[in-house]
């Protein structure tokens, strides 16, 4: 439950970045804290553990944002800007763009948080099924399949085509949409070759900055855009999940292994080896 004090919470819990916690799992500074804090420990099992385990993490340039098994979000890093400060305590569904966020409530209803140069935190009132997050502008998905976008325009980024889309990214300047067909179709800035798709049938996409990637059926990434670093190259290896920054891509195996391609800079003597269960990549970690 919603909390802003620990006496708001039951015998056994504390008020833990505005989520009453187990106490083992609570976390001392809401702006530092990490997804170890709040991680399932020997006490707990099944169903009581994932409610308190991560399910969905999502990265920005310099902060994280993470969804609870219970819906609890949170966000910790960088709150220059205010994004780590969500609105509501409880998300389905959260999007990072580089210094904003938007999350998709239980209800269909979407808001967002953090920096606002361009409108990109102030979405139309509806009810939705998807949201996305780019650099100064975002979109999100009605629930007839049709996009809607707000936010900065320069490049057409927020001007989506007519279709029926079940998954969509925001770049820096361009957008892309999975259509219900499996097709990508992508709009705004093509100075890189950001709107070049290529043909195929894919299973998901993700989007960051002026790159692009998607997986086919059978787990193979396909890039396109800005390729200066190389993060646009196609790797040989298959994968279950995708995800993209400014200069690098990185997909996770299918044993669980991580493999990145591009120019990660420092970065690149930080990964840790292990099987991991979900990737998120930012412009600075």
């Amino acid at each position: 439950d919603w909390c802003a004090t620990n006496s708001q919470c039951g015998a056994g819990l504390i008020c833990s970045m505005e989520v009453c916690t187990a106490e083992e799992f609570g976390c001392p500074d809401p702006h530092y804290a990490s997804p170890d804090c709040v991680g399932c420990n020997a006490n707990y099992s099944g169903e009581e553990c994932r409610q308190y385990s991560f399910e969905t993490v999502v990265v920005g340039e310099h902060h994280t944002c993470a969804i609870r098994g219970n819906g609890a979000i949170h966000c910790f890093g960088d709150y220059l800007y205010g994004q780590v400060n969500p609105p509501r305590p409880f998300y389905v569904d959260v999007d990072a763009g580089v210094a904003h966020n938007c999350g998709l409530s239980e209800d269909g209803a979407v808001s967002c948080w953090g920096f606002n140069y361009a409108g990109q935190i102030i979405p139309p009132a509806g009810s939705y099924t998807s949201v996305a997050a780019g650099l100064y502008h975002s979109c999100a998905i009605e629930k007839d399949g049709g996009v809607v976008c707000w936010g900065a325009n320069g490049s057409f980024e927020a001007t989506p085509p007519e279709g029926s889309f079940i998954e969509i990214c925001g770049g820096s300047s361009h957008s892309c949409g999975l259509k219900s067909d499996r097709t990508i179709a992508c709009w705004g800035n093509n100075e890189f070759g950001q709107c070049d798709v290529p043909d195929g049938t894919f299973e998901s996409l993700v989007c960051n900055f002026d790159h692009s990637c998607a997986l086919d059926s059978q787990g193979k990434a396909h890039c396109w855009g800005l390729n200066d670093k190389k993060q646009s190259d196609n790797p040989s290896g298959l994968f279950t999940s995708l995800s993209v920054a400014n200069g690098y891509s990185c997909g996770l195996g299918f044993d669980g292994n991580l493999e990145c391609w591009g120019d990660l800079g420092g970065l690149a003597n930080e990964i840790v080896d292990g099987e991991y269960q979900q990737l998120a990549v930012g412009a600075a970690h």
